[in-house]
């Protein structure tokens, strides 16, 4: 994804620019500096375009008209599929399945270029509201964060609707990025996350600058939750003295391999949001002027290509590969300075976690090397070895269970479980022997015991308040109550 300007010169010179533009090409890429072609850029750069796979370019050399390299077609985009609006206007750009997406720089409008046509797909209009907003693509989805608009700062996210040809809000929570007077945006997607730094754009005045220095922070958006996370404030950068951080120059920025580039007075700026690292190259070391150049985008050798007029007023496309610009390196530093209360909570979160499972880990292990069985009241649950037991009958649940609860139960308890008010005594007396037996011999079975040699799992003897009454009550040698 990058993010462009185009020239609106409808000069003679812009005219002139296109023909000699037709009859120059440029030379191979890949090359430390390609051969210029004669054009009239007195106004900055001609826009550029790059077109998805390292097809090419398109250049804009009026409002309505565009050329195409290698190729060299001239296209026109009509008056009414842009609302009579710029060419230049659309700079907000989109690569989406190999297609290429232009934006109007308010929102609204979408242009799609089919490699030979522009063609309007949207039913929506001019919004005039997130002029300067960030665009990204995401699972096949346009979207635009931010951006300024009907006298207004936004920093909301806006998605298009490929069906409904019409664009929605797109509900985020969590620390959304602060509302800063006259803020810029500049951003990028790594993975499954959006990253945005904000800070004061070039045209707001010193004391708005001042006051709003404290909204310079950089954030980070959970695209699988939407969920803002605020990262840190912006660290000062002693090279742009009051300013904080060098400025966005011509609103052009670009972005590749998780790195955000853009033009300053200070020279090419490299943003590393992941890493949270800050770098400059210095310009004048890169045979460029940073008031007339563009940054285009990466060729397919890996060189990032930048456009640029040279003291004659020509237009020329330098490729500068990474080793030149580590040659150039001027400045290096944490791009944000990290909260240290998002910091230290997320040590206590992680803390908290590892203690967690620790805890659960030790819990597991005791359970399955303990050779007795757990009896879990509140949740009448019965674990042996770390594993769940549900061979118990109801009544035998029921008797286990107030054993462990009360410590002991007399006989005849026992048979009011397993007794209906017909039987008899001596038919209370068998059942509750064939309950205690059926017990018997599904613990032993647990405890895999035989019958012989099996141990007492139940203690009878005379009740310490009436001794006239026989009680029953676990063998706490082969339980253990929780």
């Amino acid at each position: 994804m990058q993010i462009m300007r185009f020239s609106t010169d409808t000069s003679f010179f812009g005219y002139a620019a296109l023909l000699v533009f037709l009859a120059c090409p440029l030379s191979v890429l890949g090359q430390t500096d390609l051969t210029p072609y004669q054009s009239n850029c007195q106004n900055g750069t001609t826009g550029v375009i790059e077109l998805p796979n390292n097809s090419g370019f398109i250049m804009a050399v009026t409002d309505s008209t565009f050329v195409r390299y290698p190729e060299g077609s001239i296209g026109l985009v009509p008056g009414a599929l842009r609302l009579n609006a710029p060419l230049a206007d659309f700079y907000h750009e989109y690569i989406l399945d190999n297609t290429l997406y232009l934006v109007h720089g308010g929102g609204g409008v979408v242009l799609a270029y089919d490699g030979q046509n522009f063609d309007r797909i949207d039913r929506s209009f001019l919004h005039q509201n997130q002029y300067r907003g960030t665009p990204f693509v995401y699972q096949g989805s346009l979207y635009l964060f931010g951006g300024n608009g009907l006298f207004s700062s936004k920093n909301f996210v806006t998605r298009y609707d490929f069906e409904a040809r019409e664009w929605y809000l797109q509900k985020t929570q969590g620390s959304i990025p602060a509302l800063g007077f006259n803020h810029i945006y500049q951003g990028l997607i790594v993975g499954e996350s959006f990253y945005i730094s904000s800070s004061a754009n070039t045209d707001a005045s010193e004391e708005d600058k001042a006051t709003q220095w404290g909204k310079n922070a950089a954030y980070r958006l959970d695209l699988k939750t939407w969920t803002w996370h605020y990262l840190g404030g912006l660290t000062p950068v002693p090279l742009a003295g009051d300013k904080g951080i060098p400025e966005l120059q011509n609103n052009i920025g670009f972005q590749s391999q998780g790195k955000y580039y853009y033009q300053s007075h200070e020279g090419l700026v490299c943003l590393d949001f992941v890493n949270n690292i800050l770098r400059i190259y210095k310009e004048q070391k890169l045979q460029y002027s940073s008031a007339k150049s563009d940054l285009i985008g990466y060729s397919a050798s890996g060189n990032l290509l930048i456009s640029y007029c040279d003291s004659a007023d020509r237009f020329n496309i330098v490729a500068v590969s990474e080793a030149t610009l580590a040659d150039h390196l001027i400045y290096e530093d944490s791009f944000y300075q990290e909260d240290i209360n998002t910091f230290y909570s997320t040590i206590i979160s992680l803390l908290a976690l590892i203690l967690f499972i620790a805890l659960v880990l030790v819990l597991v292990t005791q359970l399955r090397s303990e050779g007795r069985l757990v009896i879990r009241i509140k949740q009448a649950l019965f674990i042996y070895k770390g594993k769940r037991i549900v061979v118990f009958s109801e009544p035998e649940r029921d008797l286990l269970i107030t054993l462990a609860l009360e410590g002991k139960m007399s006989l005849p308890a026992i048979e009011d479980l397993v007794s209906d008010a017909i039987d008899s005594s001596a038919v209370r007396i068998k059942k509750r022997e064939r309950l205690i037996k059926s017990l018997n011999d599904k613990i032993g079975a647990l405890f895999n015991e035989s019958p012989k040699y099996r141990s007492e799992y139940f203690l009878f003897h005379a009740d310490t308040e009436d001794r006239r009454i026989k009680v029953v009550a676990l063998n706490l040698q082969h339980f253990k109550v929780l």
